[in-house]
């Protein structure tokens, strides 16, 4: 007796206050998820308060996500759109998450993968294996490292050395 059974599979993408929308396969057999954020509000780029998102969406954009399954995974999203009553000329701005960065074509789960993946490693290295750009992966090593120093945390310099070298 041969009978046939539809398995299924519960897969975790670790990001919160989300809809998935759909998930699809491309040509290469890599996930898509397209998803919707369930918070219908945005912070005013002007004045800094939170308006409603009526006012459409924006672009489609595509995130790199941390792979399933061994198939790279990318983030589809439209961020909600919103027009402050409140400001001059009423501007709109799009809705801002907490895990991507603006103008990042990774999530930031993804950014922090490829960091442990430098580890080690030359960036060259991590752009073969991961299958990204060399200039992506110095753009999520500036969006991990912080350029400026946060001179507020250091109570004391115990010790500086100064020569011809430094």
């Amino acid at each position: 007796m041969n009978t046939k059974s539809a398995t299924q599979l519960s897969i975790t993408i670790d990001i919160s206050d989300i809809n998935v929308i759909e998930v699809t396969q491309d040509k290469d057999s890599n996930w898509i998820f397209t998803v919707a954020t369930r918070s219908n509000t945005a912070v005013c780029g002007v004045c800094k308060k939170d308006i409603l998102c009526q006012h459409g969406c924006g672009r489609m954009i595509e995130l790199r996500h941390l792979s399933i399954l061994g198939k790279a995974t990318y983030i589809r999203i439209a961020p909600k759109r919103g027009k402050c009553p409140d400001c001059i000329n009423s501007p709109t701005t799009s809705q801002k998450v907490d895990w991507y960065e603006p103008y990042s074509p990774h999530t930031k789960a993804y950014d922090a993968h490829l960091m442990r993946q430098l580890k080690g490693s030359t960036v060259m290295d991590v752009s073969r294996i991961e299958n990204v750009g060399y200039d992506a992966i110095l753009g999520a090593l500036k969006r991990q490292i912080p350029i400026e120093i946060a001179w507020d945390g250091i109570q004391d310099l115990e010790t500086i050395g100064i020569d011809e070298v430094s």
